[in-house]
Order: C-alpha cells, then sequence, then structure tokens
C-alpha cells in the first residue's frame, strides 16, 4: 500500500505477506496520518449508546448483501459484533436506535427496522443493501 500526502510531500509504503495484510496496512496508515497531521485520515468520532437486549437478540444472525457476500452479527453478552469476513470479528457499536458502526473503517450499517432485519450498508461514496437470511 502506497498513500502520500499532496499537502506536506510526506508518504507511506507498506507491504504485508499476512492474510489479513489489509487490516494491518490501514491501521498503519491510520497511525502515519496522525502522527504527520494528514488532514485525509483524520478519525471520526461517533457517539455510542447502549443497545436494548432484545434488540441485539433480533439483530443476530447472518445477512446477504447483493451480489457482494454475507456477513454476520453476534451478541455476546451484551456487546454486538459483526464478522465482515469469516473467523473475523469486531465490536459492532450503536450511534442511535437504526445505525450501527464499527472502528476499522468507516463503515455504517443503517436497520430499516421492520418485521425482516433489513437495511444498507455505507462505506463513504458506495451503498449496498442487506437483507437477513432465514
Amino acid at each position: 500500500m502506497l498513500v502520500a500526502s499532496f499537502g506536506s510531500g510526506d508518504g507511506v509504503v507498506i507491504m504485508t505477506n499476512e492474510q489479513q495484510g489489509g487490516e494491518l496496512a490501514n491501521e498503519l496508515v491510520h497511525s502515519v496520518s496522525v502522527a504527520y497531521g494528514w488532514p485525509d485520515y483524520r478519525s471520526i468520532e461517533r457517539p455510542s449508546i447502549p443497545v436494548a437486549a432484545d434488540r441485539a437478540a433480533k439483530l443476530a444472525g447472518k445477512y446477504q448483501v447483493l451480489h457482494r457476500g454475507t456477513f454476520s452479527i453476534a451478541d455476546n453478552d451484551g456487546q454486538l459484533t459483526v464478522s465482515l469476513k469469516e473467523g473475523v470479528s469486531e465490536p459492532l457499536y450503536a450511534m442511535s436506535a437504526n445505525t450501527y458502526f464499527v472502528l476499522s473503517r468507516d463503515m455504517l450499517f443503517h436497520d430499516d427496522s421492520g418485521p425482516t432485519p433489513k437495511g444498507r450498508i455505507v462505506s463513504g461514496a458506495f451503498e449496498m443493501d442487506f437483507t437477513k437470511t432465514p
């Protein structure tokens, strides 16, 4: 991964050979950008609110993203987690009754509350619909 700042001329090159090298590279780019004050990689601060136990239980399950694959949400003793890749999970936080986020990337999960959980994932300019699988 190569990232450079046009403003300052600083940059960073990161090479990995691990299965989850992309996640590691993203974390390293974020750390370097904070140290050098790059404006495009600032942390996004979001409020986090508790999720009711019945709501967390309803959200738990496997979801299908059209033409993109699946992801799952689990309720682990009151803490929601999301697995965007098989075997890799991270905490999922609520910022409102129907909007959730992760810390590893700029990604929001909007739950369109209804009888069957469905909604959309928003990541930058990309929006993808999802539905809960039976």
